[in-house]
């Protein structure tokens, strides 16, 4: 469906070839697409979230906004750019908290925390961390991680490391064999930055 709507001649001739998708529900889903792209092709994720933006706009109603907003701030987020994604994390978390998804709103605070910890803001953060942990202990594991090694990327930038060991930790333990090889470089390269910091070569 991503393809599709990238190779489209506009968003809304995406609409009107595939008017079965025309709800919420298919921005959510192509702002999953864009979350999992960040992590290989961050010019494929730019595009798509315009397009995004673009069909969000077409339909009109905020949940489909707030979704759009979500994925522009990933690439932001990805791009550096933290004040302008952090606007956008917080319209989207509005908007998906008024309409009760949980979970959607949880993965954008857990994806918030990171941002408001290169900013610097980290009390914030760590408020925005522990509302996404209430929803997520009880929702998939790999994505309880992605919670935790961003309180550990926290926690490294305060120099407090063996906290920042201690939710590393946790997240590798929570992902055991799940998610990707990528997702699992990345936790074990953020320990070991910690781990040499508190001289356990």
């Amino acid at each position: 469906m991503a393809e599709h709507l990238i190779n489209a001649e506009s968003a809304e001739a995406f609409l009107r070839d595939q008017p079965v998708v025309s709800t919420w529900e298919t921005v959510s889903a192509l702002k999953a697409e864009v979350d999992r792209l960040i992590g290989s092709d961050l010019n494929a994720a730019q595009r798509l979230s315009e397009r995004v933006d673009q069909i969000a706009a077409a339909l009109g109603d905020p949940v489909s906004k707030g979704f759009a907003e979500a994925s522009r701030a990933r690439v932001l987020h990805h791009a550096g750019r933290y004040g302008e994604a952090d606007s956008l994390y917080e319209s989207a978390i509005r908007a998906t908290r008024a309409a009760r998804l949980t979970t959607d709103t949880a993965v954008i605070q857990m994806h918030r925390v990171f941002a408001l910890t290169q900013m610097g803001r980290y009390d914030e953060a760590l408020a925005t961390a522990r509302a996404a942990r209430r929803v997520l202990s009880s929702r998939s594991p790999i994505l309880l991680a992605q919670l935790e090694t961003n309180i550990g990327i926290l926690y490294y930038r305060l120099d407090r490391y063996p906290k920042a060991i201690e939710h590393y930790e946790r997240a590798r333990e929570l992902l055991g064999s799940a998610g990707d090889a990528t997702m699992r470089a990345v936790v074990d390269t953020n320990l070991s930055h910690a781990l040499m910091e508190t001289d356990r070569h």
